[in-house]
């Protein structure tokens, strides 16, 4: 039996050690482990208890079987702050000032969500698509062995409206393509059936011109089992997912989609609760024997991976799964004390409490204030230079620094001087078009009115055309000389004319 009793001159009581405790595990189970200097400075913030390095030693090996200590990093800005507890609190009162004015049953209150079926070394995972273009932290890529992109419109009630499973093709210039593809038989119908629907794009996600698609065809199927009731759908901000074009035609039949708060799907998202868990813990468990009984039966590994996720779909979405989703994330029935205590609890920002739990959660926001400003202090006495080094020699940080400022120098110099050079190029083409447009202009001039072929090339005499009916005025060079304008010259040209055409 453990003893209670504890020495007199204890820094701390067995509480403020268990939220060290807490605190520590719950970093390191975030892949963001504490160093012993990041718990020395923890204590001192919350409990004003300066403790040393061998004390936190000594703590170690107390909790030994619980704790290890390494370096820790600041999470992402977007993920954490009371920027992300406002933006929360505005998705919130929107919400609730829309459903005071529009009423829902929990069958027309649905969340659709998009997860992607992969496979990397054997194993059938899921995963949230945020961006085709980004990357989760502390995850592996595994883009190239996408299987397929699953996207369901699961309802507050338990029941699953509908199932899109995306996949991926090449598409010729006329936008075919030819896929082998085996189709699942059909099951029978049920309380518990609902359609699925198969499609291929470029990328084997949705994109912006599909999703409108999808939508266009959720709104048929709603408007068509239940004729004249409204429609909520919760989504994220995905850039698929907020086209104008779909969004009025949702509107026009009254299907209402309501967008949860940038960066905080992953705690608001229903789906991305207990629901995907189920469904990627199943999907895993039996991925490996239908992908071994399609290697002994000689059949296609790709359509074995698609029966696994098909069925393991039918197992995961039972209807206490989905419509405790619903509860837990608060949005329906809306709960904005819920919504709330799960933001502070997934954003690190939390008010001072009484409790162990509320102790523990807001020394770790403390610890990751702590660490960004480490970070921001650190960026700011850190020069980022570029220089050109060679293999195995000593540098200087000083010459580092000049050879730096000389590097940059020179490729300032060289950017005016490419500058330089382009205007000259610049001028220097519109002065030639200028004098071509000024040569094409004096070829018209000098152009026979008559023939319209022969052209006066220059000289002080008298020129006459091959026709026969045309000469050149000496003193005004005019190619038309019984047009001069000036009076003096008008009948020596005009003289000139009948003397041609004599």
């Amino acid at each position: 039996m453990e003893s209670t009793a504890h020495h007199g001159n204890r820094r701390l009581s067995k509480d403020q050690e268990d939220i060290i405790v807490g605190v520590v595990q719950a970093f390191s189970t975030n892949n963001l482990p504490l160093s012993k200097m990041q718990i020395r400075e923890a204590v001192a913030n919350r409990w004003g208890i300066q403790v040393s390095e061998p004390w936190v030693r000594r703590f170690l090996c107390r909790h030994h079987l619980h704790l290890r200590t390494r370096r820790c990093k600041a999470l992402a800005d977007k993920r954490q702050g009371m920027e992300m507890i406002a933006n929360v609190k505005g998705f919130l009162e929107e919400l609730t000032d829309f459903l005071k004015t529009h009423h829902f049953t929990s069958s027309s209150v649905m969340n659709f969500d998009e997860t992607r079926i992969v496979v990397k070394g054997g194993n059938l995972t899921t995963q949230r698509v945020f961006d085709t273009s980004k990357e989760r932290a502390n995850a592996s890529s595994t883009r190239n062995s996408t299987v397929a992109s699953l996207l369901t419109f699961a309802a507050a009630n338990g029941s699953i409206f509908m199932s899109v499973y995306v996949l991926k093709a090449k598409f010729d210039e006329e936008g075919g393509s030819d896929v082998n593809f085996a189709l699942q038989r059909a099951t029978k119908v049920t309380r518990r059936s609902w359609p699925r629907f198969f499609t291929w794009t470029d990328t084997g996600f949705v994109n912006a011109e599909l999703f409108g698609k999808i939508i266009d065809l959720v709104t048929e199927e709603w408007t068509t089992r239940n004729p004249g009731l409204p429609l909520l759908l919760f989504g994220d901000q995905c850039s698929a997912h907020m086209s104008a074009e779909t969004l009025e035609r949702a509107l026009c039949r009254a299907v209402y989609l309501f967008l949860l708060t940038a960066n905080a799907a992953h705690f608001l998202q229903q789906l991305d609760a207990e629901p995907f868990a189920c469904f990627h813990h199943l999907l895993r468990a039996t991925n490996e024997s239908y992908v071994f009984d399609a290697i002994l039966s000689g059949h296609a590994t790709r359509n074995a991976l698609l029966a696994a996720a098909y069925h393991s779909e039918r197992w995961a979405f039972t209807p206490q799964v989905v419509s405790k989703a619903f509860i837990t994330t608060g949005l329906w029935p809306l709960n904005p004390k819920v919504v709330l205590d799960r933001a502070f609890e997934n954003l690190g920002v939390v008010a001072p409490g009484v409790t162990v739990r509320d102790e523990a959660r807001l020394m770790a926001a403390e610890t990751i204030a702590a660490a960004r400003r480490r970070s921001e202090k650190t960026a700011k006495g850190v020069s980022s230079v570029t220089v050109a080094v060679q293999r195995g020699a000593l540098h200087s940080p000083y010459l580092l620094l000049d050879a730096a400022r000389k590097r940059a120098a020179e490729e300032e110099a060289m950017s005016a001087q490419r500058c330089a050079r382009k205007a000259a190029r610049m001028e220097k083409k519109a002065a030639r078009l200028q004098s071509d447009q000024q040569a094409v202009v004096a070829r018209l001039h000098m152009t026979c009115r008559i023939c319209d072929v022969s052209r006066h090339r220059g000289g002080g005499g008298w020129k006459v055309c091959l026709c026969g009916h045309w000469r050149a005025c000496p003193k005004c060079k005019d190619t038309q000389a019984a047009g001069c304008v000036i009076a003096e010259h008008t009948v020596s040209c005009s003289v000139g004319f009948e003397g041609a055409s004599k």
